[in-house]
């Protein structure tokens, strides 16, 4: 594949390379790439550390995203959704299926209450994390599972956001984001 080339998801080639020697995702990604419309959602969840390596590691299995506005990834990530995880400003490193969602409408005290319940299954020890989200009014909470490192896949990204739902669903429509991949 030429570099720079502009796809509408990711080529299955590309996939088949990046987890080579994992068979559970060997096998999830043909048969996901393969069927249209897709039968579970592909995500792209940028990350910055300590917390992807702690992911990457089987460290952290809870990951969070809160907003101050209905934005994705909630009520748009469902379980066995499957989740591409990107360093910020570097590549793609891992990828990792959905387990259990929560979507939640925070009310004031609910964000204590989350800390309280999940900051430990997060690994959020840092007091001004919470803090910068104070303001949220919606959480959306993800168990995940089949956790497996990938070989680096650079993805140029254009804009700020820190979650793409790059194919949808069966659930959720079929509508695929552009981004270009660079090898």
């Amino acid at each position: 594949m030429a570099p720079g080339r502009t796809l509408p998801y990711l080529d299955p080639e590309i996939w088949r390379t990046a987890v080579t020697g994992d068979p559970f995702w060997s096998a999830s990604l043909d048969a996901m790439l393969a069927a249209d419309p897709a039968p579970r959602a592909l995500h792209l969840a940028i990350l910055v550390e300590p917390y992807l390596g702690l992911i990457l590691a089987g460290q952290k299995r809870v990951e969070a995203r809160f907003s101050v506005q209905r934005r994705v990834p909630f009520e748009q990530v469902y379980p066995d959704d499957v989740l591409l995880l990107k360093r910020s400003a570097g590549p793609i490193l891992g990828i990792g299926r959905v387990g259990e969602v929560r979507c939640l409408t925070l009310a004031p005290g609910d964000l204590d209450d989350l800390r309280a319940r999940y900051a430990n299954d997060l690994r959020i020890d840092d007091p001004g994390f919470w803090r910068q989200r104070a303001a949220a009014r919606y959480a959306t909470l993800m168990w995940i599972d089949q956790v497996s490192p990938t070989a680096p896949l650079w993805v140029k990204k254009r804009d700020r956001r820190a979650w793409i739902v790059l194919r949808r669903g069966r659930r959720q429509g079929a509508e695929d984001h552009r981004f270009t991949v660079l090898e």
